[in-house]
């Protein structure tokens, strides 16, 4: 067993290397790291290394790290869910709302999620057994979607936090009264509450759901591979809300739909996001006075790190951005849009984007760009944006909500379209596209643009309101720093 500074608090994180559900990981570990006589652990899979030693860098050189803490990268060895996953690798994991794209999106879920073979999953948990034997942590915090950290805790018989950019609907669904006719099931997309026309349709969903868990061959390999290896019951993903697990979750109930019942074991800290480091005019002069030009009319498209743009639906969304353009120049109102696209030199997407918005990207009213100097909280947080395009994920819609800028979501896959109908019921935002999801139909999306950004609008009362709610209310990350302390310290003592 490792030795380690005995005056240090010990806290593990287990997580999965992907952003999405890094990102949550790395917030807690900053958040963890700025206060003094703490060691955290990061285990995850080596695609994550280099974040996690750029984050223990970045505190020593900005002299913010805590006196006697240090970040400490352990391996858990093996693919990552991206790399175990040919859905994701090629965009096949795309898959339109309703009822047929949901049981498509059922069908393939353990393929996209628990792509590891059974020796694999397997190698996974001695992994993280490994890990938390050699650390001995007073406080482990397991990624809610790494199931391997999970096994690893329970063969052990060590206690753990669950955590991740889940929502409170996600975790306590099954808690819920009429939970199966009341919430839209996963993937289908449905409003909430669930229109009767689809309740039957919902109540379908759901059953099928369980049959596929119960009956998908690569789900009984590892079932089989678990019980082998001495674990019982099965895999924690499909167990439902655990009453005896402390769920530190990035919500508060003002963020979701109605949820009457939130047992007493979430601990509701609101949205993990990291600190800025660089303002935009720090990290990137030029846009910052491009920006600054803009008047505050800003529309920014950013579409998320596993987007796969394909050149219909970058005509649609060009065609869309040139449309409102235009409508907003015949109203006399300046307008200006910064897209994030990766786009290949020489691409059918790039000549097609040129086509569609060459004269506005002449004249400074369009920029697109592969990537960002800074990060988008940074530009959010500045004023400059009127309206916020993304793809749904947890992170584009908390950084939105704390900032109170208007959201319009373009989902293309599983809870997305949750969070697609989430800003719609909260009146932040809208969904757009519904008829042509996962695509994009440009009448559609201008239609939903305009309605955001027109003067005297409905949704940024609402969205500032909001915002101002988590003000008031959330600790975020901080928080969460402090009640994994504070069960470390306990931990402390009893020993």
């Amino acid at each position: 067993m490792a030795v380690f500074n005995a005056t240090q608090r010990h806290v593990l994180l287990l997580t999965n290397s992907e952003y999405g559900q890094a990102n949550t990981f790395i917030a807690f570990a900053h958040a963890l790291a700025v206060q003094p006589n703490v060691h955290v652990h990061f285990a995850s899979f080596v695609d994550a290394s280099s974040r996690v030693g750029q984050l223990f860098e970045s505190l020593k050189q900005s002299g913010t790290l805590g006196s006697n803490s240090m970040i400490t990268f352990h391996n858990i060895g093996g693919r990552s869910m991206k790399d175990t996953s040919t859905y994701l690798q090629d965009g096949t994991v795309i898959h339109p709302p309703g009822f047929r794209g949901a049981i498509y999106s059922y069908r393939i879920m353990a393929d996209v999620i628990l792509g590891w073979t059974a020796e694999e999953y397997i190698s996974g948990v001695k992994g993280c057994i490994r890990i938390i034997e050699d650390v001995d942590p007073q406080v482990i915090v397991v990624d809610n979607l790494l199931n391997q950290g999970y096994d690893a805790c329970e063969k052990l018989g060590r206690e753990y936090v669950a955590s991740g950019p889940f929502s409170l609907k996600d975790i306590s669904l099954d808690k819920q009264p009429n939970f199966i006719t009341n919430y839209p099931a996963g993937s289908s997309g449905y409003p909430f509450p669930v229109p009767w026309s689809k309740v039957l349709p919902n109540i379908a969903l759901t059953l099928y759901s369980i049959y596929t868990i119960f009956t998908s061959p690569h789900i009984k390999s590892l079932h089989a591979a678990r019980k082998a290896f001495g674990l019982k019951g099965t895999i924690p993903l499909f167990r439902g809300f655990r009453p005896n697990v402390e769920y530190i979750a990035a919500m508060i109930p003002e963020l979701d739909f109605h949820l009457p019942n939130l047992p007493a074991n979430i601990t509701m800290c609101g949205p993990f996001v990291l600190p800025v480091t660089d303002t935009v005019v720090a990290a990137d002069t030029e846009l910052a006075s491009w920006l600054q030009n803009g008047g505050g009319r800003t529309i920014l498209i950013n579409l998320g790190t596993h987007a796969l743009s394909d050149n219909f639906m970058a005509k649609e969304i060009a065609q869309a951005i040139g449309s409102v353009i235009q409508h907003e120049r015949n109203q006399g109102r300046y307008l200006q849009v910064l897209w994030k696209l990766k786009v290949v030199e020489g691409s059918s997407v790039e000549t097609t984007v040129n086509e569609e918005l060459g004269k506005e990207i002449g004249a400074g009213r369009v920029r697109v760009i592969n990537w960002l100097k800074v990060d988008p909280l940074a530009i959010l947080q500045e004023g400059s944006v009127i309206c916020s395009v993304h793809h749904g994920g947890a992170n584009s819609f908390f950084e939105s909500v704390i900032t109170g800028t208007p959201q319009i979501i373009l989902p293309r896959w599983y809870d997305l379209y949750d969070y697609a109908q989430r800003v719609e019921y909260l009146g932040i935002g809208i969904y757009a596209s519904k008829n042509a999801a996962p695509g994009v139909e440009a009448a559609a999306f201008a239609t939903a643009l305009i309605d955001i950004i027109t003067p005297d609008n409905k949704y940024l009362p609402k969205a500032k309101a909001l915002a101002n709610i988590c003000e008031e209310k959330c600790g975020g990350r901080e928080m969460a720093a402090r009640r994994l302390l504070e069960l470390a310290d306990l931990a402390l003592k009893d020993r």
